[in-house]
């Protein structure tokens, strides 16, 4: 019979433990890798002192806090539990740390840490209660008023764009997204918090720029909140500057980029894909993992026939599920039902419309390259869900 004893625990020194809430974030500070442990299991973890035996740490929980834990039980939660998260030290087993997003795929660092934390230092002024709702306000409606009072001299430019504008609002854009993550690690560095940079990884096949500020995970959720709408404020912040920059100048295509960031920033607070408004609902409802969760919900309910008790929180989750997902649906409607030449043709469709905006055939149209694009999105999301499948069954 395996007896556990007389094995003495020890925990990993270097790690770093904060409250949050009603649960505890466990940083591992040489990794910069986060967990969320209970109140439970962080008082048991207090009594891990690297002397005392697992008997003599059951005996002191048990009679501190009034329960019945064994031995058996204390050695799964250290050993196998913490121990596989490298918090308690397991020779037996191995930690593997992702320091990336695990949805993003061929990433690489782009600006290191160091580099970041000295260009966001001139910006943590932006982070005080008075700048951030006072440049908020005016950032928004200086955008706002500048789409409305050019409306139509925008739309006209974005249905028939130039390659020269083209390229001026892909190489703006470019520098949007980079203070769009400037702004989570701005966010991050001034709240306390440690980050590895600015990256560049691949979504869904498409490159894309992202910071790790993983370590929020031990700010209150008004802090949280604030790093997740960051980018989003400095995007603004880039848009009000291009506005003033635009009527000083006469520069009108400085006025379209602002109101293409304005949509983009409209795009990022959507909450059922995830972007940065996800991330924010999700810590507004304290509920990490939130779309795993809520499509668990859908499938429980369907599973049981509609039959089941359910929360206030579960109703919610429920809606949240059935939004989601019906983007998922209008996709399919457009291609299979409305549109469904374009699954074959797209190549050809792409190759051709490209080869008249070079040849100066036909301007570059925004609605006409979304269009082509659809497909190409199909496709990807065909990609990566046999990717998964076939991965899963290894």
């Amino acid at each position: 019979m395996v007896t556990y004893a007389n094995l003495v625990p020890k925990i990993n020194p270097e790690i770093d433990i904060v409250q949050r809430d009603n649960e505890y974030i466990v940083t591992l500070t040489e990794s910069n890798f986060h967990f969320k442990i209970s109140t439970q299991m962080f008082n048991l973890l207090k009594l891990v002192d690297n002397r005392s035996e697992i008997s003599q740490i059951v005996t002191r929980f048990n009679k501190k806090f009034e329960t019945q834990l064994d031995n058996e039980l204390v050695y799964e939660l250290l050993y196998n539990k913490l121990g596989n998260c490298n918090i308690i030290e397991n020779k037996e087993t191995t930690f593997n740390v992702k320091k990336q997003p695990s949805y993003l795929k061929l990433n690489f660092i782009v600006i290191n840490a160091k580099t970041a934390k000295i260009i966001s230092e001139p910006f943590l002024f932006l982070f005080s209660n008075k700048a951030l709702k006072f440049l908020i306000t005016i950032s928004l409606l200086i955008t706002s008023l500048t789409f409305v009072l050019n409306y139509d001299e925008i739309v006209r430019n974005i249905k028939n764009v130039s390659f020269e504008y083209f390229t001026l609002y892909f190489a703006i854009m470019v520098i949007s997204s980079l203070f769009h993550e400037l702004g989570h690690v701005s966010a991050t560095y001034k709240f306390g918090g440690s980050h590895s940079g600015i990256g560049v990884g691949f979504y869904l096949f498409t490159p894309v720029l992202y910071a790790d500020v993983s370590s929020a995970w031990k700010f209150d959720v008004n802090k949280r909140i604030i790093v997740n709408l960051a980018g989003i404020y400095f995007e603004l912040l880039l848009g009000t500057l291009l506005v003033i920059i635009g009527i000083i100048t006469a520069i009108k295509p400085l006025l379209i980029i602002s109101s293409i960031i304005l949509f983009k920033t409209l795009y990022n607070l959507n909450p059922f894909f995830r972007t940065d408004g996800y991330w924010v609902l999700s810590d507004y409802i304290r509920t990490p993992n939130l779309r795993e969760k809520s499509n668990g919900l859908l499938k429980k309910i369907i599973k049981n026939k509609f039959v089941i008790e359910m929360k206030q929180k579960d109703f919610f989750l429920l809606v949240y599920a059935l939004i989601s997902n019906s983007f998922i649906v209008i996709f399919l409607f457009y291609l299979f039902i409305l549109n469904p030449n374009s699954l074959i043709t797209f190549p050809v469709d792409i190759f051709t419309y490209a080869t008249k905006v070079i040849n100066r055939e036909v301007s570059l149209s925004m609605s006409n390259v979304s269009h082509l694009l659809i497909p190409v999105v199909f496709y990807m999301l065909l990609i990566r869900l046999l990717f998964n499948y076939f991965k899963k069954q290894k």
